[in-house]
């Protein structure tokens, strides 16, 4: 790009940035331009933060700035049907307004994470309708976002459509009512549910509290709700109180989902929002307490050398006590405890407050934002609220969520570099086996195993809990016939047919978790006999010869078959490598798919078939290649009509791969 243009881009940024509505136009990519926004279909607002989406775009102005809007379907009247800055909808101010998405590359691409409304938007403060400026986007009013390089000019806008759930506030009111509270690891799951359960047979009116898993269980054990959604157990206190009341309790599994650092921090060379953050636990140790402030760290940049960091570092922690707390600190203490305890010396409190091990509750100490609660936190983070006055330039923000939470605010995740060498990512298939290495505690609650240092298993998962009364016929408050049918459906639909499509974040239950919970839910009133597990599978084929593995070839030099990585441990008690101890059934066959969270990307093909795979994926390209070079026949990419994560709209047409100004509106 010359000179000229160069400038022009800058007087275009700076307008941006004095608020003048002016907008220099950049030289136009060759390419077609095209919008991608994932999720677009399904969306909910459970909090009022709106919903949070990446929006992919190609083909635009290189280097030139895009904007974003949401409007109604086909919209043609900015004033009217498009959302405007300045005016509220149900997730705030100028939410979603004019969003400024960033600058696009040198090929006239980019990305970035936008906020978006459901609900009525262009609305005053009070939520009052506007004449003339108010409409309303949500599962029986379609609309779609309208992404563009001017933010005034709808007409050089590409239309990329978008579909909602039907919110619990459209269930009848004459359902069964089933209340109940509990903590983050289990919200988007349950509450979910609600409007797929109400009306019709099932007629149960599902009520989620958001607190935390102690505040809920005491809500429980006190008799304020019917059900408690928690990933602890009871404690002693609360066993006594339940035990004087007169009152029951069971512990059905319902979700399994993960503890992850989460970050919102953009690289100050490109402008983009960084996916790829690898910290180790000294590190995060010393974000958590204090004692790094500042992105400049010798360690991080060594860490992510192709990354220009912001300044700062903006912590946010919590500051009520809450099971997300105690997992982390459990975590740190194992990994490391010596950077935890130094940012307890480092504060100068007496006695030093990091020297008690793990906690639900993190001391303060001044030196990083608390907040009270997962929204807030997650809030916090992905818009840089409060004290950070949401500047990328100067802050990049640092909290750890729920993996569920961090997908609904559409945050990546940190992934950790141990000293050894090994880095962990928390993909959905390292989850998964991070539930399976869970040890039981307490009520039989799995527990993390936090010591586990594996590149496939996660160190940090969470199993959520529904608490329901438990063979409750003899009780002082046994619930009513018409209340435990709706509890024990409740939990076979958690763990039968809402778990065909987990939401973001969420991985699948063991089928021994699956079990229990449908052991729990068939003893609500009466006492079953005892779980019985099924019998194990029969015995590994012994190992081959010396000198070479099952099916021919021989393992390279250094290495053992089946390694995960330099010696240590699976996290199920079997030494990397040793061939007497085979993979556990649940996925040595197939791989589950891996979820970088909150983003998507392709599973590795199961070892059994990854030669043929190999062989028909090359004959695939090659005539895939052949297609491009013969005119009007594209080839197919992930998410179009052709692939299996199309999604489906609410209004039940399909989602194209590329939306553009003619096509979509055509459409």
């Amino acid at each position: 790009m010359g000179r000229s243009a160069s400038r022009g881009v800058a007087v275009a940024v700076l307008l941006a940035v004095a608020g003048v509505g002016m907008v220099a136009v950049a030289p136009v990519a060759s390419a077609r331009p095209s919008v991608r926004v994932f999720p677009a279909h399904d969306l909910v607002d459970l909090t009022s933060d709106g919903q949070f989406v990446t929006v992919t775009w190609s083909g635009f102005p290189r280097n030139g700035g895009v904007y974003m809007r949401e409007c109604q379907r086909g919209a043609t009247d900015l004033a009217s049907q498009c959302s405007a800055g300045g005016l509220y909808s149900t997730c705030g101010i100028s939410c979603p307004g004019v969003t400024t998405l960033g600058l696009s590359d040198g090929s006239g691409s980019g990305s970035a994470v936008a906020q978006i409304a459901i609900g009525d938007i262009n609305v005053t403060q009070r939520l009052e309708p506007i004449e003339g400026r108010t409409f309303t986007c949500d599962w029986e009013h379609l609309c779609s976002l309208f992404v563009m390089p001017s933010p005034s000019d709808l007409a050089s806008a590409v239309e990329a459509r978008i579909g909602f759930a039907k919110p619990a506030t459209a269930c009848p009111e004459d359902d069964t009512f089933v209340s109940g509270s509990g903590g983050a690891s289990g919200f988007r799951y349950v509450w979910g549910w609600a409007p797929r359960v109400c009306g019709g047979d099932d007629g149960i009116g599902l009520q989620y509290v958001l607190r935390t898993a102690r505040d809920a269980i005491d809500d429980y054990v006190a008799g304020v709700s019917d059900y408690a959604v928690s990933a602890v157990p009871l404690d002693g206190d609360q066993h006594a109180a339940l035990e004087a009341g007169g009152r029951t309790v069971g512990y059905a599994p319902v979700a399994a989902s993960a503890l992850v650092f989460t970050y919102r921090v953009f690289d100050q060379r490109t402008g983009r929002q960084v996916t790829d953050l690898v910290l180790t636990p000294g590190l995060i140790a010393k974000i958590f307490t204090g004692q790094i402030r500042s992105w400049a760290d010798p360690d991080i940049r060594k860490l992510n050398p192709r990354h220009a960091f912001p300044q700062l570092i903006g912590v946010v922690a919590r500051g009520d006590a809450c099971e997300e707390t105690l997992t982390m600190t459990r975590w740190i203490w194992e990994h490391a405890r010596r950077e935890f305890i130094a940012g307890g010396r480092a504060s100068g409190i007496k006695p030093n407050p990091f020297a008690g091990g793990p906690t639900d509750l993190l001391p303060s100490t001044g030196q990083i934002n608390l907040v009270t609660g997962s929204r807030r936190e997650a809030l916090v983070v992905a818009k840089g609220d409060g004290d950070f006055g949401g500047s990328t330039s100067t802050w990049g923000l640092m909290g750890y969520l729920d993996s569920s939470i961090a997908a609904q605010y559409d945050l990546p995740s940190v992934a950790i570099r141990y000293p050894n060498g090994v880095t962990s990512e928390a993909t959905s298939s390292a989850i998964e086996r991070g539930v399976l290495s869970m040890t039981e505690g307490a009520d039989g609650v799995l527990e993390p195993d936090v010591s586990i240092v594996s590149p496939r298993v996660w160190a940090m998962p969470t199993v959520s809990y529904m608490l329901v009364p438990h063979d409750a016929r003899k009780s002082d408050y046994a619930p009513s016939a018409a209340l435990a049918a709706a509890l024990e459906r409740l939990i076979l639909y958690g763990v039968g047919k809402a778990a065909a499509s987990l939401p973001l974040g969420y991985v699948p239950l063991p089928a021994s978790l699956v079990r229990q919970a449908r052991w729990v839910a068939g003893g609500i009133m009466k006492a079953l006999p005892p779980l019985e597990e099924p019998e194990p599978p029969p015995p590994p084929p012994p190992p081959p010869p010396s000198g070479g593995v099952a099916g021919g070839g021989t393992t390279p030099p250094g290495s053992s078959a089946g390694s995960d990585g330099p010696g240590g441990s699976t996290g199920f008690g079997i030494p990397y490598g040793d061939p007497d101890y085979p993979v556990p059934p649940s996925y040595a066959t197939e791989a589950p798919n891996e979820v970088n969270l909150p983003t998507r990307q392709l599973a590795a093909s199961p070892a059994g078939v990854a030669l043929p795979a190999i062989v028909v994926g090359g004959a695939l390209s090659i005539l895939v290649g052949l297609g491009l070079l013969v005119p009007g026949t594209p080839a197919a990419r992930p998410g179009s009509a052709s692939s299996p994560l199309e999604p489906a709209w609410s209004d039940g047409s399909p989602l194209a791969a590329d939306a553009s100004p003619s096509s979509a509106r055509a459409s």
